[in-house]
């Protein structure tokens, strides 16, 4: 099939008539920055036509934020999900499907988390160098490996005062699902590969089979056979805790957070600085990101989230966001994007179980 290039696509689009030259030119400009590839013209002229109506939210959303007054406020800008319908995102780059109760997990109580006397005013585990650098899941919908892998990867390095080492991802896309005996895997599992899953059955696919490193099982953003069985296991859990929204400042002081999150509304999507607010970022729950620390400082004293996603660093700010912390428990009872669904933090091993 023949695919319209960058410098194909400036050609036609500048011998066609219609559509007004502002829009044209932004679109443009957009297409060469994330050097888009269509299938066709007709291809192009729709993905335009989606691109338009994606940048007025933007804008929309930007002219708000400039209004509110408010200097910590979020901004917005397009990105490389610009020209793709909330449908075709969402079916891309989301993939959270949550798995609640599950019996293997071994959770300690949290309730000595609950005293937030003599907490840090900040932490960030990045800085620390306990955190791996933003990864990019690409389009697959294994933000949950990602979720996963980042938490116990921190755990292990905190643990081990070590930088982190990088687990594979594809090992969970693989072999956390629906298995065959030949694959050596223990236990049966019901994650669904780029088609979604939770991070408490990666942990526990991990904790009956050990995982490897990304070296030596790389990822691939698709579905493969099941690998596992010749691969060396570094990284083990013992358990793991779920918290809330009492116990999770407490669990992120001391290390990364697994969340699921809604990464539809635009708030999140498109987001590039500032501190996004509950009551912009709150729907239907379908990915998984970290929390890899906190500082109260942020706006404006009320405090903010770090988060880290799994989208590359051209998405956000070099693939992070701020969320508030404050929420109004009435309308937003799952605070900003719905972080408060079910924050868990693992428990790393040593070998398996």
């Amino acid at each position: 099939m023949q695919h319209l290039t960058t410098a194909t696509l400036f050609a036609a689009v500048a011998a066609a008539q219609g559509n007004s030259g502002g829009v044209r030119q932004n679109f443009l400009q957009w297409a060469a920055s994330q050097g888009k590839n269509y299938s066709s013209y007709s291809e192009m002229q729709m993905r335009e036509a989606v691109f338009a109506f994606n940048s007025a939210a933007v804008d929309e959303m930007n002219a708000a934020s400039a209004a509110s007054g408010n200097p910590h406020a979020a901004t917005f800008k397009n990105n490389f999900t610009s020209d793709l319908t909330e449908a075709e995102f969402e079916a891309n780059f989301t993939g959270a499907r949550p798995e609640q109760g599950d019996e293997d997990g071994a959770a300690n109580s949290d309730a000595h988390l609950r005293d937030l006397q003599g907490l840090p005013t900040s932490v960030n585990w990045f800085t620390a160098g306990r955190v791996h650098a933003v990864k990019n899941q690409g389009s697959c919908g294994s933000c949950w490996a990602f979720g996963s892998n980042t938490t116990l990867e921190a755990a292990i390095a905190i643990r081990d005062s070590a930088s982190p080492v990088h687990l594979s991802e594809q090992e969970l896309v693989d072999c956390s699902g629906t298995n065959k005996s030949t694959a050596g895997v223990i236990g049966t599992y019901s994650n669904a590969g780029c088609n979604g899953g939770w991070m408490d059955v990666a942990w526990k696919y991990v904790k009956y089979n050990g995982i490897s490193t990304d070296a030596a099982y790389p990822y691939k953003a698709l579905k493969q056979t099941c690998a596992q069985k010749t691969k060396t296991k570094v990284g083990f859990v013992s358990g793991w805790n779920t918290h809330n929204a009492s116990t999770i400042k407490a669990a992120s002081a001391a290390g990364v957070v697994s969340i699921g999150i809604s990464a539809s509304p635009n708030a999140f999507r498109y987001y590039s600085s500032g501190v996004v607010q509950a009551a912009d970022c709150y729907g239907t729950l379908n990915h998984a990101v970290v929390v890899i620390g906190y500082d109260d400082a942020e706006d404006g004293g009320n405090g903010a989230w770090i988060v880290q996603n799994s989208w590359g660093t051209g998405w956000g700010d070099a693939g992070r966001i701020k969320f508030a912390v404050n929420f109004n428990s009435a309308t937003q009872p799952l605070g900003t994007c719905k972080m408060m669904y079910i924050p868990q933090t693992v428990v790393p091993g040593t070998s398996k179980a």
